[in-house]
């Protein structure tokens, strides 16, 4: 799925789900500033928001993954959400 959706231009990634711990309090990680967390600043300075969904949990239910999104359109970046290929 990433190696399709890739950006030709794009040299860099920050994948949230390696940096940020998925299952554990994050809240001394974000010192009650979410625009101040690895995630907000890593996004400040990108140029695409690659969203990955998986088939057990909807992204859009969970609120770390709309707070990237919303900065992800604040910021202006170009979104690119999964497709699956044409059949040929």
């Amino acid at each position: 799925k990433v190696h399709r959706m890739w950006p030709s231009s794009a040299r860099y990634l920050y994948c949230c789900f390696l940096a940020n711990p998925q299952n554990a309090d994050i809240g001394a990680m974000l010192d009650d500033d979410p625009m101040q967390s690895p995630f907000a600043l890593a996004l400040s300075g990108a140029k695409h928001l690659l969203v990955l969904p998986n088939q057990s949990v909807s992204i859009y239910t969970r609120l770390w993954c709309v707070f990237e999104a919303h900065e992800a359109l604040k910021h202006d970046l170009k979104i690119i959400l999964p497709w699956r290929p044409r059949a040929k």
